[in-house]
């Protein structure tokens, strides 16, 4: 595509230095946990800090010697730590210098710097009230956002200048703290904890706000799409800024709404096993189970957080929680539980970052099926030598199955894959009744996202998924 002058993987350290020097600190740059409920689902690197790197690179070697007239850079891909970016020069005449940070052969970032003077732009933002600078995001609806104006305060350690020295030697010290309050706004005040930035478009000019202050001013937000457009203006900046406002993470239903749909004693004779149980379609499954009086141990990998808050919920005499790794011995981590379970439920899923860069991806596939086959092989062998009673096993499929949604390949193989392994030893094993679903589109944590899709509740689907199992329990 262009000339790759330098290249780089940004460290999960270099984010957590970012987030202190720039102000921000949300979470979707730097809590693994966090960020799985996000549309990455891992944490991203700072889109301001891959610019600064960007820019910093084609300062230090000459390819602009002059401060440019603007800066318009648009977000079409995530960039994760630990990953290959490449800096590639895409044009450069005498009034543009067009550059491009590219992941796996795919551009990620596209930023054109003019050199040339620009008509003047729309009009600045107007004066608002100081804002106080948050120790969190601030959580906000779109209704709340249009309208929302002030002066946020620098939020910027004066120390960032010191990361990137050519970009302050031929901008400007106090347009490198500008660049990063702009990722300090959007990530902190507005659209705040549920944003993704899309795009800023600044002139470098002379402001009245310096330092790392920035005044700002919501000028729009489209409901549908929930774009939010922000006019800003200071240290050195003046333009606007363009951000996602992410949909919140998924509210599961409460105990209180299962009692009006689950009879008290429906389900008082189960004991489940339910492995990915502490959020999405395994917590869902855990609540139905606990709401008609049955029993769940839950496992979790990471959520220690959603567990216990799940326990608190359901109450310690109806749910435990253990930590499980199905890509490890599920022996030396469950040895010591009871193993009186009369059902069983696989809702294990990798963390697996949700942008693709090609049709099919190995890595992917390989995560999918360690965890998707391989750890349901392992623990059905456990459950066979553990459990001395009839036993009845759910395994979830996907409708992606029945058809030919694009960007699903390598779940579409691992779980054809499970499919066939579930039958198989439903044919061996005489005590063991493995359900198999192929189910459709559900709304979780994995599949929420920015744009609205039809996507049915958790419990309307797993509700009678349980009804089925615990009729399969009692006649087998």
């Amino acid at each position: 595509m262009g000339d790759v002058v330098a290249t780089r993987e940004f460290s999960v350290a270099g984010q957590e230095s970012f987030a202190r020097l720039s102000g921000d600190a949300n979470p979707m740059h730097l809590d693994r946990v966090a960020a799985r409920r996000t549309e990455p689902g891992e944490p991203i690197v700072h889109a301001i800090h891959a610019i600064l790197w960007a820019l910093d690179v084609v300062c230090e070697r000459g390819i602009i010697e002059n401060a440019p007239t603007s800066i318009d850079a648009r977000f079409t891909r995530f960039i994760y730590p630990e990953t290959i970016v490449s800096l590639e020069v895409v044009e450069r005449t005498d009034e543009i210098l067009r550059i491009a940070l590219s992941v796996d052969g795919q551009v990620a970032f596209a930023v054109a710097l003019r050199l040339t003077p620009q008509p003047p732009r729309a009009k600045p933002p107007g004066d608002g009230p100081l804002v106080e600078i948050p120790s969190t995001p601030i959580i906000l609806d779109t209704k709340d956002m249009l309208g929302r104006s002030g002066l946020l305060p620098s939020m910027v350690d004066g120390r960032i200048v010191d990361e990137f020295p050519n970009a302050a030697r031929v901008l400007g010290a106090e347009r490198v703290k500008g660049l990063a309050a702009l990722s300090a706004l959007v990530g902190m005040i507005v659209p705040g904890m549920h944003s993704i930035f899309s795009r800023f478009d600044v002139d470098l000019a002379d402001t009245a706000a310096k330092d790392g202050a920035l005044k700002f001013e919501v000028r729009k937000v489209d409901d549908r799409f929930r774009i939010v457009d922000i006019a800003v203006e200071g240290s050195g900046l003046s333009g606007s800024a363009y951000a996602f406002a992410r949909k919140p993470p998924v509210e599961q239903r409460s105990m209180r709404d299962l009692a009006a749909l689950v009879r008290g004693d429906e389900f008082a004779a189960t004991h489940a096993l339910i492995v990915g149980g502490s959020r999405g379609l395994g917590a869902a499954t855990a609540k139905i189970i606990a709401a008609g009086g049955g029993r769940v141990t839950i496992t979790r990998l990471v959520g220690e957080a959603e567990a216990r808050e799940m326990i608190a919920e359901v109450g310690a005499t109806s749910c435990t929680a253990r930590r499980f790794d199905v890509r490890d011995d599920p022996a030396t981590q469950l040895d010591e539980l009871a193993w009186d379970f009369d059902q069983v439920y696989y809702f294990a899923t990798p963390q697996l970052r949700r942008q693709k860069s090609a049709a099919f991806e190995a890595e992917r596939f390989e995560k999918l099926f360690e965890v998707q086959v391989l750890g349901f092989q392992r623990l059905c062998e456990l459950l066979r030598a553990r459990t001395n009673g009839p036993v009845t096993i759910f395994y979830p499929s996907t409708a992606a199955l029945d058809d030919e949604t694009r960007g699903l390949e390598e779940v579409r193989k691992s779980k054809a894959a499970g499919e066939m392994l579930a039958l198989e030893m439903n044919d061996e094993w005489g005590e063991a009744h493995i359900v198999v679903k192929r189910l459709p589109p559900v709304l979780t944590d994995q599949t929420a996202a920015v744009k609205p899709a039809k996507l049915l509740d958790a419990v309307d689907v797993m509700l009678p998924i349980v009804r089925e199992m615990v009729h399969s329990s009692a006649s087998t």
